[in-house]
């Protein structure tokens, strides 16, 4: 027995008149050689053969044989062609596809390092180059399976092996043979891309139509039928269109069609028409410089939009004639989730009751509610009913009730002091009559 070792994974052995291939020293298989007997007449139109699939195919079409050689001879063959091969990084064109694949699967699977950083860019390589006989063999032997989602994806690959990629997706989609000698014509082809929108096409799909991205109509056709967030990345031209960013908020275009707009960022009129047309909260992130815009704000205010419109006024949250501008024009009650300032700032909330903000305005005065002067200020001067509502407290202090008692205010303020209006001790303080005050405790008996 003769034995030839490549590396620490890969030997060859000379078992009798055969030779046996072996990986981590299992026997894996039997090596078929497969030698040309080349004439010198025509050595060179073999010039331009990629493979050695390639070469097979050249040689059956002409009429060419292999060559009788001894066993020895045939083995040693062997050891130089696989040493090559592992020398060469595993470059599948250098043997057979019968065995290439196989061995290199193989190996990578055995944890051979090189072999499992290749193997999956080998694959995809002998793809992209279009030989349908390999790229059928490849399919049948399902070593597309081994490329997941995130890998179809991959800009990586891609970009290095479109054809394959394009050629993946037809496989696993069950495509004609014919398919594969044909993508050279279908790259690029405005139908077949037409077809793909209609077709909810993969992200990989959308790379081979780089002749289309100044086609306007063609992102139109993307937007109306909700093509995957890849498309857009593929048209640039978005970023310059203006008509195309309304067309992708009136469609309800995805939230990845309004990250393509930065050369319109100081586009105040785009900017207000997609407020008016509810434009989803992600358009407003191309749009940073304009929100800060006072008079902008008060623009939004005057309309009705939706409450996120407000989320991306962060510069304008400390404006405090930009808070009384909204209670003066009726603003909905989420502006004031944006002013901060509102909610501690005591002369913001005397001027608010002044101008008879609404009850929704009061809510944001959490840290005033314990402001006993602020709650007697309020009803001085005639605060709404939501004013007392900030007040919790308001209906435990006995003095406050005295006050009030005192001040001669309207019933529905005391619904705040239930507890302490039953208290008799507290009746002296209420100037009417003994009547009128059986009938003012037995109005709060109840509660």
């Amino acid at each position: 027995m003769m034995e030839f070792k490549i590396n620490e994974y890969l030997s060859l052995r000379l078992e009798g008149t055969k030779t046996n291939i072996y990986v981590s020293g299992k026997k894996f298989r039997q090596c078929k050689y497969l030698a040309f007997n080349i004439p010198l007449n025509k050595i060179e139109e073999f010039d331009t053969i990629q493979s050695i699939d390639e070469m097979e195919q050249r040689d059956r079409s002409e009429g060419f044989q292999t060559l009788n050689i001894s066993p020895e001879q045939e083995f040693w063959g062997h050891c130089s062609n696989l040493q090559a091969w592992v020398e060469n990084k595993y470059d599948t064109r250098l043997l057979h596809r019968n065995l290439a694949f196989p061995l290199l699967r193989e190996l990578a699977m055995q944890g051979e390092p090189v072999a499992q950083k290749i193997y999956k860019e080998e694959i995809l390589s002998r793809v992209e180059e279009g030989n349908a006989k390999v790229i059928q063999y490849l399919k049948l032997g399902n070593y597309f399976d081994i490329f997941s989602q995130e890998d179809i994806e991959s800009k990586p690959y891609l970009q290095k092996y479109p054809r394959g990629i394009l050629t993946l997706l037809a496989v696993r989609n069950n495509a004609p043979k014919t398919l594969y000698n044909n993508l050279d014509k279908l790259i690029n082809n405005i139908k077949l891309a037409k077809w793909g929108i209609y077709n909810n096409a993969p992200k990989p799909f959308y790379k081979y139509f780089n002749n289309f991205i100044e086609n306007i109509e063609l992102v139109k056709l993307g937007v109306h039928h909700n093509v995957p967030i890849a498309f857009y990345e593929n048209f640039p031209i978005i970023a310059q269109k203006p008509e195309l960013t309304k067309t992708g908020i009136l469609k309800r275009a995805p939230n990845s069609f309004y990250s393509n707009f930065l050369e319109l960022q100081e586009n105040l009129d785009l900017l207000q028409w997609g407020i008016q047309n509810n434009a989803p909260s992600l358009f407003y992130n191309n749009f940073k410089s304009l929100l800060k815009n006072v008079k902008l704000a008060k623009w939004i205010v005057q309309k009705e939009v939706s409450y996120y419109v407000y989320d991306n006024f962060q510069k304008l949250l400390n404006n405090i004639e930009l808070a009384k501008w909204a209670v003066q024009n009726n603003a909905d009650y989420y502006v004031y989730d944006n002013f901060a300032i509102i909610s501690d700032n005591i002369e913001l909330a005397k001027w608010a009751i002044q101008n008879k903000a609404p009850p929704a305005f009061f809510y944001f005065f959490q840290k005033l509610l314990n402001n006993i002067d602020l709650a007697k200020w309020g009803l001085q001067n005639k605060a709404p009913y939501g004013f007392y509502e900030n007040f919790e407290k308001l209906g435990e202090n006995v003095d406050m009730a005295k006050w009030g008692i005192k001040h001669r205010f309207p019933d529905k303020f005391f619904k705040y002091f239930v507890d302490i209006v039953k208290n008799i001790s507290l009746m002296k303080y209420i100037p009417i009559s003994k009547k009128k005050k059986k009938k003012f405790l037995k109005q709060f008996s109840s509660n």
